[in-house]
């Protein structure tokens, strides 16, 4: 395998990821604004200066998955988004570009940048409808990896995932983990919306993908999904059985910059990658809580 840096390695993905490239022996060296270990090493990819220790490392290829990811966030301060998802990107991409490395892979969210589910899964080719500037942010970040990893010779990647999620103890955010930790409290948990769905995929799932775009570059976006939706209510049941726990939920508004529904196509990632998912959802619940 080759040498890889891993952005956001503190992250949920990131410290699966990390977890999965030690086991398999694999030369890796992770990086995140706020190490959670002392194997993970402090960089801000906002700051050019913090990204010098890559042109030490000298990686083959590059996992991009530090983000700010919250769509909330991001109305607050569009301003911080942008500079950790738009400059950030492009400041990771030149340092790749000078250290040598062959391969970039972007991960970014399809969940953020298309719109409404047409008819079935929305497939890649699907029109773009961007309702937060965290979605802005995202598509653009991925707009300069194509330009400039073309550019720069870089093989690449961008891995556009539905809703992630794994063990509640490590994701502490997200509407599982709500669900999770409220009906553990004994509280109500609050559903956003009556209609609302999404394409859950399970963490593993996500690090397996990541593997095979280190190994075998697309050279554009690739829906890493279950191509399967789930609606908000039917989660909550699935929670609250796994549990045993019987608490009749508050029916909410969908949260601002939120889409309704979101079901992404993967054939494209079965084509290119020869990835399909393992873990449904009843699964990965009961692997999850």
């Amino acid at each position: 395998m080759p040498r890889i840096l891993v952005t956001g390695a503190s992250g949920f993905i990131g410290q699966a990821l990390c977890e999965s490239l030690h086991e398999l022996n694999v030369n890796f060296l992770g990086t995140d604004l706020v190490p959670q270990s002392t194997s993970v090493l402090k960089i801000d990819v906002t700051d050019p200066i913090s990204l010098r220790i890559i042109l030490d490392f000298k990686p083959d290829v590059v996992v991009h998955l530090a983000a700010q990811v919250d769509v909330s966030k991001s109305f607050i301060d569009p301003i911080s988004d942008l500079q950790s998802n738009i400059l950030g990107t492009l400041n990771l991409l030149q340092a790749a570009a000078t250290s040598g490395a062959k391969n970039f892979v972007y991960i970014s969210s399809g969940g953020a940048i298309y719109g409404e589910n047409e008819i079935g899964p929305t497939s890649e080719h699907s029109n773009l409808d961007l309702k937060s500037p965290y979605g802005i942010s995202k598509l653009a970040g991925e707009f300069y990896v194509k330009v400039l990893s073309e550019r720069y010779g870089l093989a690449w990647s961008s891995l556009a995932l539905s809703n992630c999620y794994g063990s509640v103890t490590r994701c502490k955010k997200g509407v599982i983990y709500n669900f999770w930790e409220k009906l553990s409290r004994g509280e109500r948990p609050t559903i956003n919306g009556s209609q609302t769905s999404r394409d859950f995929i399970h963490v593993s799932d996500v690090t397996k993908a990541i593997h095979l775009a280190i190994t075998k570059p697309t050279s554009c976006r690739v829906n890493i999904s279950t191509a399967k939706e789930t609606s908000l209510i039917d989660l909550y049941a699935i929670i609250s059985k796994q549990m045993g726990v019987q608490i009749e939920p508050i029916i909410g508004k969908l949260d601002t910059g939120e889409v309704a529904q979101s079901c992404l196509d993967n054939s494209l990632a079965e084509s290119l990658l020869g990835w399909k998912p393992k873990i449904g959802i009843e699964d990965g619940i009961r692997l999850a809580i």
